[in-house]
């Protein structure tokens, strides 16, 4: 838990963020001279937090930029000298190498209060802006509509932000929207506040507090030193080369040592008998000590995301299946500017001392580590669990041997490479799934080659089989669940939210290369004549139109999809592929298909 120190740390930080801001000349000399006359230092400290926060979240340094960031209404008003109503959104930024539109909501407490949180009702403010991204109509228009009682309200630039944002999202219909809830409050938003918001507008919501922030400010802290015993037989070296001076180590311990040797505690650290000749008392005597010595967490490129599905999944792992985390989990990087193994021959255990070292890979494993420490008041069950969970560890002695290089330049390397590497996508994830080993199987009697990594996705036939993508088969069939407006809106939830339901229990497998024929047949059709603009959306629909009306031709359910696309029309002027993913369309695509019926 955040304590006061924290709060006078973030506080502090937040002033010296407002005079940088100051000094960069992005405030104007009218708007210092007004707060100069207010004296409101608690709006100086508010400001310099919002730079501060998103400085560290978003890596845009240049405060002029940061600065087009925020639509908050009172910045707006006091900064800039414009009237804007934020529907409870304070900045924005879409962040186009991620992916991902990010929204903020600050809330800044101008006094220490222990125990203090951030409050539903706080949130609740941004469901107005969510509610706009995601409805159909023309933002502008609805907001301007006097008769909703809006005439005295200025909301100019918030309606720029969101039709900004959503003009990006039509380039891309798999962008993610992640909404952060930041406050220098003490503990968090409430985790089923944070459920009901991502179930409702499908997002993701991340809620950063005290301890967060105060964690990313805190200075590296230098000579910090940990001991650790490890067998022989779970350790191996690594030398650049032969004749090498440095050497560095991988091996594998319990997440009781590794929780040990980050620990606040020299004494902790230094001591490396906990875990093999203490007693379970005493181990569980030193567990009580065991706090995170966030400056560790310096040269790691990644901030804590709070509680995201992966750091849940840790702590799950660790309560529910702890042998297994091993396996799980893609283990630790630390750097050191030393690491010192005596030699010893035919010792069952080496002596291994960190000198100076940071975690620079593996923060997110680490502090839910500790967090799961701290929350779990059962402590014997802790020092179990992290007992019995092993995690695969690489210690990196840095230490130059030209001394006109700088000491961090390998170390800098291997923080920034151990923390870039591709993401996994979802599908590759689920690639090894029994059901999809099943439908390839099944598939490759019919002539189609069900591709299950993503390197081979490029549809193409080659020796007389078809390769199908496992993306296309996702699409395909929560199509043919009667849910085609899921199908190209989001697809990372195909193989995440809705895999279950695609791919689960009532899944038939002899059904499938009918599917496969059917799109394949609309595709052709559309391919066949310049003059018809296809796209894997419309195939979509049209699938879903024909198994709807089970005799109607391909022509004729194109039609029907043509004249929906033409009559569509939420309230401003739209792309036919943004229309295709909207809930509202496909509630017309179903009167049109009613009305054929009826005809």
């Amino acid at each position: 838990m955040a304590n006061r120190n924290d709060y006078v740390l973030v506080k502090k930080f937040s002033l010296d963020s407002f005079e940088d801001v100051c000094d960069s000349g992005v405030i104007k000399e009218s708007a210092l001279n007004f707060l100069n006359k207010s004296n409101d230092s608690s709006f100086r400290e508010r400001i310099g937090f919002y730079y501060l926060v998103l400085k560290n979240i978003t890596g845009e340094d240049d405060p002029e930029e940061i600065s087009k960031m925020i639509i908050d209404t009172e910045y707006m008003s006091k900064i800039l000298g414009i009237s804007n109503n934020d529907l409870g959104v304070d900045a924005y930024y879409i962040n186009e190498e991620k992916r991902e539109i990010q929204i903020f909501n600050f809330k800044y407490r101008s006094s220490w209060k222990q125990g203090s949180s951030f409050k539903a009702g706080d949130s609740f403010a941004t469901n107005r802006f969510l509610a706009l991204l995601a409805n159909e109509g023309d933002v502008s228009d609805i907001l301007n509509d006097n008769s909703l009682g809006n005439s005295s309200q200025n909301f100019s630039r918030t309606i720029d932000a969101i039709n900004e944002i959503t003009n990006y999202r039509e380039k891309d219909d798999d962008i993610s929207i992640v909404a952060y809830f930041v406050s220098n409050e003490s503990s968090p938003m409430p985790s089923y506040d944070i459920n009901i918001m991502q179930d409702t507008y499908g997002i993701s919501v991340r809620s950063i507090s005290l301890g967060d922030i105060s964690g990313f400010l805190t200075p590296k802290r230098e000579g910090i030193q940990a001991k650790l015993k490890v067998p022989t037989d779970k350790m191996m070296v690594y030398r650049e080369s032969d004749d090498a001076s440095n050497s560095s180590y991988i091996f594998s311990t319990s997440l009781y040592e590794l929780a040990r040797i980050t620990s606040k505690s020299e004494d902790v650290r230094m001591h490396n008998s906990l875990e093999w000749e203490d007693s379970d008392d005493e181990r569980l005597e030193y567990l009580k000590q065991m706090s995170l010595e966030t400056s560790l967490l310096h040269d790691n490129v990644r901030g804590y995301l709070g509680s995201t599905p992966y750091n849940k999944g840790i702590i799950r792992t660790l309560e529910e299946e702890p042998s297994k985390f091993f396996m799980f989990n893609n283990g630790v990087t630390i750097t050191a500017n030393d690491v010192l193994v005596p030699s010893k021959k035919g010792a069952k255990f080496k002596f291994i001392t960190l000198k100076d070292f940071q975690v620079v890979n593996g923060g997110q494993t680490l502090r839910s580590v500790h967090e799961y420490i701290k929350s779990n008041s059962l402590k014997e069950q802790v020092v179990e669990s992290l007992r019995d969970s092993s995690v695969l560890i690489r210690a990196y002695n840095t230490k130059e041997a030209d001394l006109e290089e700088p000491d961090s330049a390998i170390a800098t390397q291997i923080a920034r490479y151990t923390n870039s590497q591709n993401a996994i996508s979802p599908a590759d994830l689920r690639s090894n799934d029994e059901v999809q080993i099943q439908i390839q199987t099944y598939l490759a009697a019919d002539g189609y080659d069900y591709v299950l990594k993503r390197n081979l996705r490029k549809r193409t036939k080659k020796n007389g089989s078809t390769r199908i993508p496992m993306e296309l088969m996702a699409q395909i069939l929560i199509t043919d669940m009667g849910k085609p407006e899921k199908a190209t809106n989001q697809k990372r939830k195909l193989f995440n939210d809705y895999y279950d339901d695609i791919f689960g229990k009532d899944l038939s497998l002899e059904s499938i290369p009918d599917l496969l024929r059917r799109y394949r047949e609309i595709e052709e059709h559309y391919l066949s004549d310049s003059s018809r603009h296809g796209n894997r959306q419309k195939y979509l629909y049209l699938m879903y139109i024909m198994k709807k009306l089970q005799n109607i031709s391909i022509e004729e359910a194109q039609n029907i999809l043509e004249l929906s696309l033409d009559e569509y029309s939420p309230g401003k002027k739209m792309a036919d592929s943004r229309k295709l993913i909207y809930p509202g369309f496909k509630d017309l695509v179903d009167k049109k298909i009613q009305e054929y019926i009826l005809s």
